[in-house]
């Protein structure tokens, strides 16, 4: 088999089988695969699955998979081993080891999780229902208003539409070759939101702009003048504020947030990232990174600060990304 595996430990688990499918994507190496365990012992290991949304497509049809859209397809490049699990650790055939853990499987010593597609998912409980309205009011003692969709959606669990940093329309492709603020898609050669000459376009100074002018504000651009995207500062309120759990939403993944002041919800789906022509995931499972209207606050002008966070996290982290890259924008009011 082409996977190289490190043996992991987990706490036991008196479950000795598995059933179901499990589907496993690396965004580091692209690599893909799905796991269907059929009984007690025997799992038809499926290699080079592809996603496509034509039916036709060659190969045979696998399953709608939670992470993206459209059907699943594997050409030809199946086999079937046997498994056993001991103590939690589960053994396919010789070489591929993982570790039960509830609903997923953990797989290798990177901690990437295997996330069990359910097609019986039960119905949204009340208690994961976000508060509905154009904007949510959860009593934060700034008085920040949040939408309570991202830019480009019709619904709270709709992904919307993907921004690079400082631009204010979506596009088929993300990265440093197509950003609107870099001369001939050099990272360091930055045209505005430049603070050190460093990552200035040569011949240009630095302009000292650390937050996005109304102009180059996805939020403001795209939904009006009473819109625009967080601070830093905001994002961090609102993190702060709230008791988090991941939810499943109407058949969406995504993180919910409980306000600690009044109980009004607000959702996050798991809309991932957009890098160079496809929306992409992160090893650890189902994530959502939102940008701020803020650069980096360390040296660094490449890079901008985010509110995101993956399934396994039990609170939103305060990230930076690279600014070329498409991430979602949940706005505020002004």
């Amino acid at each position: 088999m082409a996977f190289a595996i490190s043996m992991l430990s987990l706490s036991s688990c008196k479950d000795d089988s598995l059933s179901g499918l499990y589907y496993y994507e690396s965004t580091s190496t692209g690599e893909r695969a799905a796991f269907n365990f059929i009984n007690d012992n025997t799992v038809e290991v499926y290699y080079g699955v592809t996603r496509n949304s034509n039916e036709t497509y060659h190969g045979e049809k696998i399953q709608p998979f939670p992470l993206c859209s459209g059907w699943y397809y594997w050409s030809g490049n199946k086999r079937t081993y046997s498994y056993t699990i001991t103590d939690d650790v589960v053994v396919i055939g010789d070489d591929i080891v993982m570790v039960k853990s509830g609903n997923t499987l953990i797989y290798d010593n990177l901690g990437v999780v295997l996330y069990k597609w359910d097609e019986n998912e039960s119905p949204n409980d009340e208690d994961n229902t976000p508060t509905p309205g154009e904007y949510v009011d959860l009593g934060l003692s700034s008085g920040t208003l949040w939408a309570t969709k991202n830019v480009g959606a019709n619904k709270p669990e709709d992904y919307g539409d993907y921004f690079a940093w400082g631009e204010i329309t979506p596009k088929q492709y993300y990265d440093w070759s197509t950003y609107k603020w870099c001369e001939d898609g050099e990272e360091d050669w930055l045209t505005k939101y430049c603070r050190s000459i460093t990552y200035c376009c040569y011949g240009k100074k630095p302009d000292n702009k650390t937050e996005l002018d109304l102009s180059d504000d996805a939020a403001y651009k795209n939904m009006g003048s009473k819109w625009q995207m967080p601070t830093t500062s905001q994002q961090d309120e609102l993190r702060n504020s709230c008791s988090w759990k991941w939810v499943t939403y109407n058949n969406v993944i995504g993180i919910l947030g409980t306000s600690n002041y009044n109980g009004k919800k607000i959702f996050f789906p798991a809309a991932g990232s957009y890098y160079k022509d496809q929306i992409v995931h992160m090893d650890v499972g189902p994530d959502f990174c939102t940008w701020s209207r803020n650069l980096n606050d360390y040296n660094d002008d490449r890079v901008a600060k985010t509110f995101s966070g993956f399934k396994g996290l039990s609170i939103p982290i305060d990230g930076r990304q690279k600014r070329c890259e498409g991430k979602s924008v949940r706005a505020v009011r002004r």
